[in-house]
């Protein structure tokens, strides 16, 4: 994102949209991919040590793990799934090594193996980036370098690292989330039977505590009767939907044992990806605020002055924020001739979403100059897109009062299995006080001036006092809750300064 160069207006920080790219060079990415295939390359070393007996029966375990699809990924750590991989049934091709003697089939299961671990790693990427639509090829490799090409301790750190507060609030959701994406990582390496793979690990978490067990039990010369077990209970039937509920929570859980989730996250500087979040929440916002405005005065009145100037920033909460901005506009600009539109512009929807995000993160860095446009992002995704929670010196009672509201309406949210969240609370907090040495670089109504100067705010709002506008808004977020008739709509259009 670029920062805007504001003339005479030094301690303003205006963002604006930019075409740079901030993913990483083709060097960086062969780079990232070559450490990431090393750990692939380990977990498979791992694998061949603990399936073969003696070093005469490595080629033989090489070419059951090649021929089987013994690929990395699952839901437990990469030599686990390996294992677990090679003993699932799967259509081999009977003539793969017919008529081939020892030393040709030794060069080219090496060399199908090499072949195997780069695809594995096309699997786990697909997964990330079905499981996550905005999330970049070569941000998932980041992620699963992190993770030491752990799949699901990568998902759980994205999941951490993305401020994803409300993720696993539908546990049906999330586990069809994840047997689509196992099944699309599956396709994406090539798997022989996508669909049997997907159904032996819904197997395995139905009963993962045994099967965990089982695999840690095959070692070199353990008895036959341990592989029998093994394959056992890989080749039994998946089950039914309503047993394999919850079932996927386990491997989730047990993800966390097996890896922190790191303090540091390193890569901070990508902010595409985060960007694409925080627009797709603010997208849910604007759909709750059409959805309360009245019907028949949303296509001829005010259809116009919400594309035009309905921002979701301001001291209320973001919906209740863009029904007083939407009113505010209309009743102080009206339009010079009536217009009944038929439907709301998409192109015209986006443009206002997108100002609105530019606006918010604006807001912040303009409020702490310390901020860039990566931690206001993350701050405001954190806050739920929310300025009254992004930051805490803006009104401290206002989002107290916000804060145990959200106590009483999503008390599920803290204790849901799935959460990564651990609370509710302020997104800066004190951290922002103490960083930027003694409080905020700007005061309130000087971080309120850059908002009436972002690119593509239309110019009467230039003329006008917007930040005299947003003083007057407090206290009219009981008002934004009722807005569903036009009796509500009258009151605010009545109020002073609108």
């Amino acid at each position: 994102m670029a920062l805007k160069k504001s003339s005479g207006l030094s301690d303003l920080r205006i963002y604006e949209p930019s075409f740079a790219c901030e993913y990483s060079s083709r060097k960086e990415e062969a780079e990232h991919r070559s450490r990431l295939l090393a750990k692939i390359h380990n977990a498979y070393s791992k694998a061949l040590e603990r399936l073969a007996a003696h070093n005469k029966a490595r080629l033989p375990v090489a070419m059951r793990i090649r021929g089987g699809g013994g690929f990395c990924f699952g839901l437990l750590d990469p030599t686990s799934n390996i294992i677990a991989n090679t003993f699932i049934l799967c259509p081999r091709d009977p003539a793969a090594y017919k008529g081939r003697g020892d030393e040709a089939a030794a060069c080219g299961v090496e060399k199908e193996l090499k072949e195997l671990e780069s695809r594995s790693l096309d699997g786990m990427v697909t997964f990330l980036s079905r499981f996550f639509p905005y999330l970049a090829d070569c941000e998932a490799v980041r992620y699963l370098l992190l993770a030491d090409a752990d799949l699901l301790v990568a998902t759980r750190i994205i999941v951490v690292d993305r401020r994803m507060k409300r993720f696993g609030s539908s546990e049906p959701a999330v586990e069809e989330a994840l047997g689509m994406a196992l099944r699309c990582a599956a396709l994406a390496a090539q798997h022989p039977d996508p669909d049997l793979f997907v159904g032996a690990w819904l197997t395995i978490s139905s009963r993962l505590d045994e099967a965990v067990s089982l695999l840690a039990k095959v070692r070199r010369r353990s008895p036959s009767s341990r592989i029998h077990n093994l394959e056992k209970l890989l080749h039994g039937p998946p089950p039914q939907v309503d047993d394999s509920r919850g079932s996927l929570l386990l491997a989730w859980q047990l993800a966390m044992s097996r890896r922190p989730v790191p303090r540091i996250i390193p890569y901070q500087n990508t902010s595409t990806g985060l960007k694409r979040v925080l627009l797709d929440a603010i997208h849910g916002f604007y759909l709750q605020a059409l959805a309360r405005l009245p019907a028949g005065e949303l296509h001829s009145r005010y259809e116009r002055s919400l594309l035009m100037a309905g921002h979701c920033y301001g001291p209320l909460d973001p919906v209740s924020n863009i029904i007083v901005n939407t009113i505010w506009y209309d009743a102080v600009f009206p339009p010079a001739m009536e217009l009944e539109l038929g439907m709301v512009s998409t192109p015209g929807l986006l443009r206002i979403e997108t100002r609105s995000m530019y606006g918010l993160v604006s807001f912040l860095c303009t409020h702490y100059h310390h901020l860039n446009f990566h931690r206001a992002t993350r701050c405001l995704l954190e806050a739920d897109g929310s300025l009254l929670l992004a930051d805490p010196n803006l009104d401290a009672e206002a989002a107290a009062a916000t804060i145990a509201v959200l106590r009483l309406k999503e008390p599920a949210r803290l204790h849901a299995p799935w959460s990564t969240d651990t609370g509710f609370h302020t997104a800066l907090g004190s951290r922002v006080v103490s960083q930027a040495q003694g409080g905020p670089a700007t005061s309130v109504n000087e971080a309120l001036r850059q908002l009436p100067l972002l690119p593509g705010t239309p110019t009467p709002m230039l003329k006008q006092t917007f930040s005299l506008h947003v003083k007057r808004c407090w206290g009219l977020s009981c008002l934004c809750c009722r807005v569903e008739a036009s009796s509500p709509v009258k009151m605010l259009s009545g109020l002073p300064g609108c």
